[in-house]
């Protein structure tokens, strides 16, 4: 079949066709180009129209001399001259309204029986469609539309035509019965299905063949039906389906869980398929044999089962117009032509798309993976004569040997050998597939060399499609690092992730390594128009299609067991670990929860001196929120995360990633959660039990406040707030400041990617941060999206311009750390300020940073008189720091208690001037901001805790919304 590939692709510029009309001469859509003509006994190809747009479907009128093609927006004809390889240069608009997202093909039918009829199948806008509740949408119905009878105007998809079914999530295959008249068609079902909490998508629901009655005066009680979709689908293995009584093959079932209106009673009322195949075979077209006594289907192969299903050719018997096999059969069709091992599909096999069968009886089957056309015909019988292709075939090439090409362009010129070149170079830039430039580059020595040319053009098209380009690559570099990576992302997709070890896991982690840090390297950051990252792109799509999001949740205590690697990938995947569209759900609950409540000297933050992050401890944690906030059942923090608007949830990151001198801010606004135990001996059950001992069906209840939505930070790095005292007894507690020693290391690193235009000291003193004095003045509050009423937090202001810091000996706010202020609400209103300070790369990846933060609650932590919309001021008071007011100190340097005009958060508690900066209403939190600076995970803890048990503590997650400004970006997670 390799022969034919060669053939076909001598004048392809594009995949090989979806739809095929084959008798002498073969039509075709080419989706890079439009519509190509083979003329399989001229031994030639022609173009016969050129336009991008076209995507999918194609048909004949009855007489031959019109042809008929679709875009996702409409359907359109041209008039056709088939001896000349010509159409018209004006087309026609026939229908239109049909432009949505995910499924856009639009396949097309020209009845034979009935003059004029054309019928159009309009497939889902996404997985669950919920719009195609709605007749008046137009979405996943079947519509037939009487050109005869057309006026000056198109038709409107939605509102015209006489509706055949609805309810059909995509049925890209269409067919006519040629004795009967009879439609059928072939649906393509949902994918990643749950029922009742159960996820069984693996072998259901089953693809569908639906009967949708006759274009005649012949009366079907069902035509114009719902079929079920988007509520109901078609049992393939009623046994593994929840509450399955009364289910067998074939019956209609409802997804998620029951209730009084979307049940399996609704669903036994919908009109049910005629025949059902084997989950995700995806059917793509249906075409009867000239004695109609079979219909071959091709199904093009699964993308979401453990072992894949499809990518075949199969028939079906049909007696009296209509399936031998009974509806409740699962055996109804018979395997023609199949793969050897589907264990190499989909990159090593064929995969079926269109099929057409010329007067000879011979079936002509295109594959768009391996850019083949099969030509499948039936033995010859004993008594000598041939019949139609059917069961028992075999492939037939009746394509001319290399030897014997001779092709027909559409324009007759002979250009000179360097612009001939780059013609071929031209072409394939056009080229989607893999195959389809490799496939080229075997026409001709022309060929081979424009492709594989020293300018690389053609590579570097193809990896500026996919990836970020890196600067400085030669287009053979590029073509190499496309290469690798393409086959190492096939094979971690294909082959899956277990502990990191092997070594496909490991060409495939420094794939997306890679991916991760030369994202957006070809784009500049701009605030008001953020540019999009295709490696971002590339990296969504490779998770959908991997199970590298599962298993997260491994034992923080045995971290020399498993890959770090891609403990550190799955931890930088964290907004599409809470995706929720991403069909990934929080594993071993219970093991996380008693990871993120263990004592911090047995699970520390940081692993060594050299501050290397323990990923698999932040792992737990955010596999802890990601259960509190994808599953549904539990029923905590799911609703309010659902009810988000798409930019209120956890986003990527979205500029490159570099480790750099100075210190990266993070953003101003924050959503966030914190969880824990109201009663303290359960932290102690929890730590004291074996590891992942506990029952994940009766897990201890968190306490989680979400009564009243997120709760909401905002943060000040501005001057102003980088002059408040770092007070000793925070530092005490928290230990905030940068050891000398990693900022040394952090110099160093950055010095070594890029030497500093200027000067830097380099001398560093003492490690004792419980020693440094700096100038006050208060932090400013809330500007946007959250701010308190003016009662409770009246904006502070410096009495005079911000002076520099003396930090104390070695360490520079700004080149160092970063000091910041803030305030936010949870069930009361607060105030925090804390440190930010950078880390080293961890496993080659940079951009980390240490997060520390003092948090105190306003009135004395009281809920009672805080709200949002209090009226009145609570007994504390703010005031502006005195400008001459300086914090007094023991002879050792170290702060002593603050005035009460000298509070690190701006107050003076009315009566009591000589209140502790650390109380009961102070609670710790450290964290890491994660590569980015768009998410935040770690843990807090009541610092005054008597003993050292620290169980009054728990695990903490925020994440960046963006402000006012930014919300109409794009995104690219």
């Amino acid at each position: 079949m390799d022969g034919i590939a060669k053939h076909l692709h001598n004048f392809s510029v594009g995949p090989v066709p979806t739809e095929l009309h084959s008798d002498i001469d073969a039509d075709e859509i080419d989706q890079a180009v439009g519509l190509a003509q083979y003329n399989l006994t001229a031994q030639a190809t022609c173009l016969l129209l050129k336009l991008t747009e076209l995507n999918h479907g194609i048909a004949l009128s009855q007489d031959g001399k019109t042809l008929y093609a679709s875009t996702r927006e409409g359907a359109y004809s041209w008039d056709y001259d088939p001896a000349q390889s010509t159409v018209s240069s004006n087309n026609r608009t026939l229908v239109t309204g049909m432009n949505t997202t995910d499924h856009t093909t639009r396949t097309l039918l020209m009845s034979q029986k009935e003059i004029g009829m054309l019928l159009i199948s309009r497939g889902s806008a996404d997985n669950v469609d919920l719009q195609a509740t709605s007749l008046s949408s137009g979405h996943c119905q079947i519509r037939a539309f009487n050109l005869t009878n057309m006026t000056s105007d198109p038709y409107n998809y939605a509102s015209d035509g006489l509706r055949l079914g609805w309810g059909l999530r995509n049925s890209v295959g269409m067919v006519e019965h040629p004795d009967t008249g009879g439609i059928y068609s072939v649906e393509n079902s949902v994918d990643e299905l749950v029922r009742e909490g159960k996820d069984i998508h693996e072998d259901n629901p089953g693809e569908e063949m639906n009967f949708h009655g006759y274009l005649s005066s012949r009366e079907y009680a069902l035509q114009g039906s719902n079929y079920g979709y988007p509520h109901c689908f078609a049992a393939w293995i009623p046994s593994d389906i929840p509450d399955n009584s009364n289910l067998s093959v074939g019956s209609q079932f409802a997804m998620g869980d029951q209730n009084n209106t979307i049940n399996d009673t609704y669903c036994a009322k919908q009109t049910p398929p005629r025949l059902t195949f084997q989950a995700h075979m995806a059917p793509l077209d249906i075409k009867f044999n000239n004695s109609a006594t079979e219909a071959w289907v091709t199904f093009h192969g699964s993308w979401d089962r453990t072992d894949p299903s499809g990518y075949k050719l199969s028939m079906i018997p049909f007696a009296n117009g209509e399936p031998v096999a009974k509806s409740d059969n699962n055996t109804s069709y018979m395997d023609i032509l199949t793969n050897a091992d589907n264990d190499d599909c989909p990159r090593n096999c064929f995969r079926p798309v269109g099929l057409a069968i010329d007067g000879q009886g011979r079936l002509f089957m295109s594959s768009d993976a391996s850019g083949e056309i099969y030509v499948i015909a039936r033995e010859q019988s004993t008594n000598g004569t041939d019949e139609d292709a059917s069961g028992g075939g075999r492939a037939t090439d009746v394509f001319p040997s290399s030897s014997d090409r001779e092709f027909r362009y559409v324009e007759n010129w002979q250009p000179n050998a360097p612009a001939l070149s780059q013609l071929h170079e031209h072409i394939a830039t056009y080229l989607d597939s893999d195959k389809g430039i490799c496939a080229y580059t075997l026409i001709c020595p022309e060929t081979h060399n424009a492709v594989h040319s020293n300018r690389g053009a053609v590579w570097r098209a193809m990896f500026a499609k996919r990836y970020d380009v890196p600067p400085g690559k030669t287009g053979k570099e590029l073509m190499l690092l496309y290469m690798t990576r393409r086959m190492a992302l096939w094979k971690g997709a294909r082959t899956g992730f277990q502990r990191g070890h092997t070594a496909y896991e490991v060409r495939c982690m420094e794939v997306l390594r890679d991916l991760i840090v030369e994202s957006y390297v070809d784009k500049p950051f701009s605030r008001r128009d953020k540019p999009s990252s295709k490696n971002l792109k590339s990296l969504r799509h490779f998770i959908k299609a991997s199970n590298i999001l599962d298993n997260t949740a491994f034992s923080a205590h045995r971290s020399d067991h498993h890959c770090r690697l891609l403990h550190t990938l799955q931890l930088l995947f964290t907004h599409w670990q809470l995706d929720l569209s991403i069909r990934s759900q929080a594993q071993r609950f219970d093991l996380s929860q008693q990871i993120v409540y263990s004592h911090p000297s047995k699970v520390p933050m940081f692993l060594d001196k050299k501050w290397t992050v323990n990923v698999e401890y932040l792992l737990h944690v955010m596999n802890f929120f990601k259960y509190h906030m994808k599953t549904e059942t539990e029923n905590t923090l799911y609703p309010l995360f659902r009810e988000l608007e798409a930019f209120e949830r956890p986003g990527a990151w979205d500029r490159q990633l570099s480790q750099v001198q100075g210190i990266k801010k993070l953003g101003s606004q924050w959503k966030g959660s914190y969880a824990y135990m109201p009663d303290l001996a359960d932290v102690a059950f929890i730590r004291s039990s074996d590891p992942g001992g506990m029952c994940l069906d009766n897990p201890i209840p968190d306490a989680i406040d979400y009564d009243d939505g997120f709760q909401k930070l905002e943060l000040d790095f501005s001057a102003t707030a980088n002059n408040v005292l770092w007070p000793a007894a925070f530092e005490e507690h928290l230990h905030a400041l940068p050891l000398s020693s990693l900022c040394r290391q952090l110099e160093q690193s950055s010095i070594q990617k890029k030497k500093p235009t200027s000067p830097r000291r380099s001398g560093r003193g003492s490690q004792n941060h419980h020693h440094h004095q700096r100038r006050l003045t208060p932090p400013s509050t809330s500007k946007d999206s959250f701010q308190p009423s003016s009662s409770l937090a009246p904006s502070l202001e410096s009495t005079r311009a911000p002076t520099p810091i003396i930090s104390g000996p070695g360490l520079q706010p700004r080149r160092d750390y970063l000091q910041f202020s803030g305030s936010g609400k949870d069930y009361g209103f607060f105030h925090c300020t804390g440190i930010l300070h950078n880390l080293p790369p961890q496993s080659g990846i940079p951009a980390w940073q240490r997060v520390t933060m003092m948090k105190r609650f306003v009135e004395n932590g009281s809920t009672s008189a805080l709200s949002p919309s209090s009226s009145s001021p609570p007994s504390t008071t703010f005031s502006t720091t005195s400008s001459t007011s300086s914090p007094s100190t023991t002879p050792s340097g170290v702060s002593t208690p603050l005035s009460a005009t000298e509070t690190p958060f701006g107050y003076e508690e009315s009566g009591d001037d000589e209140h502790s900066v650390v109380d009961e209403h102070c609670w710790c939190y450290e964290g890491v901001a994660l590569p980015g600076g768009k998410i935040i995970l770690g843990r807090w803890w009541q610092p005054l805790e008597e003993g050292n048990e620290q169980r009054n503590m728990g695990p903490f997650i925020f994440w960046n919304v963006p402000d006012n400004e930014a919300r109409s970006d794009p995104r690219d997670d």
